[in-house]
């Protein structure tokens, strides 16, 4: 083959690979450029991330079950559909309330024996008012409160207090208050020492073991100490400045034939002490089912609690049934009791504080009259 020959075939074999290579890089040019397409087609087909679920409803967590309202706010301090939740929510309490009566004359209680008067309650998310006989109020004003022909409390242009007082509101109308009492009150002295609650919180606690009005009358050795000394219980109350005494005591006097009028002269001691001060009794609290003795028994606590009750409306004294918001309607709940007699646990403390917020509540409402 001639050296011209060759030039030129070897001319055609570069030309034959650089076509080759120019059309190579061309499909996979092509090639990339239809996988972007379609990567970007893929991403603008992604959904967009969708907001969480709201929980509404019953749901149970850890074993406990809460309500959701509809805009996912679960509820506290409450009824919902007859079931008590704590002030976590939770609910606990195993008896299961229902409206009872008739139109004029309804009423709101529980398995237990339970029923609700003289206080604001939340049911079902809406406010009622229950009097002192327990009745449901309707088509009238409590305080500055109006409530409709079905009991609910009307936000109206008249009505300007909110009746789901807010827990700052209660904390500020509970400040300045002292409770006296003994040992069952010392556990919710304890119980309240360990709570956020802003409520908890405002109470300055007198109490001790065995402290009873017998005793707090004859300045016995079981009185309790204010600032580290231990003086006649209306003289530390007087030296507290305290503006509120509620009075948590009881059990140890239980078989007196003057337990009433032992705690007007107590109160009378207070109050010359400390004039101007407000009184409020708590009811005794009974004896678990089955565990009576002596004379403690349930049939004794019922009997001096109305007695109670009786003497503070004479007197114009303030009455927190304790003993209604932890009986099991024959005694003290099982659930509730520590000791398998009269002492008890953090669950029925809770169940206390509830019942100072109610009363805090059915108070607060007369100074927006």
């Amino acid at each position: 083959m001639s050296r011209k020959i060759k030039k030129r075939a070897a001319l055609l074999f570069v030309l034959f690979l650089s076509a080759g290579l120019y059309f190579n890089t061309d499909a996979y040019a092509e090639e990339k450029s239809g996988q972007n397409s379609q990567n970007k087609q893929e991403m603008q087909e992604t959904p967009e991330p969708q907001e969480p679920e709201i929980l509404t409803g019953w749901n149970q967590f850890d074993g406990l079950w809460y309500f959701y309202d509809d805009e996912g706010v679960y509820q506290t301090s409450c009824y919902v559909e007859g079931y008590w939740l704590d002030e976590d929510g939770a609910w606990r309490y195993p008896y299961q309330a229902y409206w009872h009566g008739g139109p004029g004359n309804w009423w709101y209680g529980d398995d237990s024996g339970w029923y609700a008067y003289n206080c604001w309650l939340k049911i079902d998310g809406d406010w009622y008012y229950f009097d002192a006989f327990g009745y449901m109020c309707y088509n009238c004003y409590i305080g500055a409160c109006y409530l409709n022909d079905n009991g609910v409390y009307t936000d109206t242009e008249n009505s300007r207090w909110a009746a789901n007082i807010s827990d700052s509101e209660l904390a500020g109308y509970f400040s300045n208050s002292v409770v006296v009492g003994d040992s069952i009150c010392s556990g919710f002295s304890m119980y309240c020492s360990g709570s956020g609650d802003p409520v908890a919180n405002q109470f300055t606690f007198m109490a001790s073991t065995s402290f009873g009005i017998n005793n707090a009358l004859t300045f016995h050795s079981t009185t309790p100490t204010y600032m580290g000394v231990k003086r006649p219980i209306w003289e530390s109350i007087a030296r507290s400045g305290a503006s509120h005494v509620y009075i948590s005591m009881g059990i140890n006097d239980i078989g007196s034939d003057i337990f009433a009028s032992q705690y007007e002269s107590l109160i009378s001691k207070i109050v010359q002490y400390s004039p101007g001060i407000e009184v409020t009794v708590c009811g005794v609290t009974g004896i678990r089912s089955g565990r009576e003795r002596w004379v403690f028994t349930n049939a004794n606590v019922n009997y001096w609690n109305a007695q109670l009750r009786a003497m503070c409306i004479r007197n114009g004294y303030g009455f927190i049934d304790l003993n209604s918001w932890v009986t099991d309607g024959y005694g003290l709940y099982a659930g509730y009791c520590s000791d398998g007699f009269v002492h008890q646990n953090s669950a029925a403390y809770s169940r206390w504080l509830e019942a100072f917020k109610s009363y805090g509540r059915a108070e607060l409402v007369k100074y927006y009259d």
